[in-house]
């Protein structure tokens, strides 16, 4: 099993809500994601927006099925406005319900934390899964 993140950040939440309600309305149903493979949102914003300008990367750390996976991001200006999101999906997908923990910590350009987070949840196999984090 391995979690593949989608490398794309999505400025605001806003930009993400709408866009899932385009695909949504695009398919014809709102509970599309019943279908889709097993991924979640991670959406994380910083209790301080004001550092978002500092942030140089993203460390998300991935914990499910006694497994775990972690990726360092660049995020340019997508913590500009203190919010972001990006798209993590999990492989192969597990047939039932399973426990999902995830840690995300924002690094300046020494790689020093400036806030982090972390959510514990239950999963479903499919993609309607969101982990939303306030980082401090």
């Amino acid at each position: 099993m391995k979690a593949t993140f989608d490398r794309r950040f999505m400025r605001g939440l806003r930009g993400w809500a709408a866009g899932m309600v385009l695909v949504a309305a695009a398919c014809g149903e709102l509970d599309e994601c019943e279908n889709l493979p097993t991924s979640f949102q991670l959406d994380f914003s910083l209790a301080d927006p004001a550092l978002g300008p500092e942030v140089a990367f993203v460390a998300i750390t991935v914990f499910a099925q006694g497994l775990r996976w972690r990726e360092r991001f660049p995020t340019a200006d997508a913590l500009e406005d203190g919010s972001s999101s990006i798209a993590v999906t999990v492989t192969p997908a597990p047939a039932s319900a399973f426990e999902l923990t995830v840690q995300v910590a924002a690094l300046d350009v020494g790689t020093s934390t400036l806030a982090q987070a972390s959510a514990s949840t239950t999963a479903r196999p499919n993609g309607c899964n969101v982990v939303a984090l306030e980082l401090r």
